[in-house]
């Protein structure tokens, strides 16, 4: 099956607004996702870690008025920012892995939880729920 927008609305109420998170911006965000993920290897968890996936990219990259990144999550820590020439910098107190991929995954809930998608396809090759 693939994700549509549709399905990440259904998943995700943030971004049930149709008219603050278009078809086309939340498409756009699937179809990045997809590079990163084989679905012969997610087996049965594909369109959910696509779905999370997706939502990680759109987290990071939705962005304030000023060029100032903005989460979709309450409470998320900026530790530091910067206007011009766009510099953010997350807290990432929670994540304990020192790999850049790990710390970006974990800079939100959504980036965790398909790690925990990740996981289990790299301990077990392929995805079992």
């Amino acid at each position: 099956m693939s994700t549509t927008p549709q399905d990440l609305r259904d998943k995700f109420t943030e971004v049930s607004n149709a008219t603050a998170f278009p078809d086309s911006l939340l498409q756009g965000y699937i179809d990045e996702t997809v590079c990163f993920i084989n679905e012969d290897k997610f087996g049965i968890c594909f369109d959910s870690a696509t779905c999370y996936l997706s939502m990680h990219f759109l987290t990071i990259g939705q962005q304030t008025s000023n060029g100032v990144l903005k989460s979709l999550e309450a409470g998320k820590d900026i530790a530091s920012q910067s206007v011009d020439k766009l510099s953010v910098t997350l807290d990432n107190k929670d994540s304990t892995d020192s790999s850049f991929a790990e710390a970006d995954f974990s800079s939100t809930s959504y980036g965790r939880r398909y790690l925990t998608y990740l996981e289990r396809v790299r301990t077990s090759g392929f995805c079992i729920v």
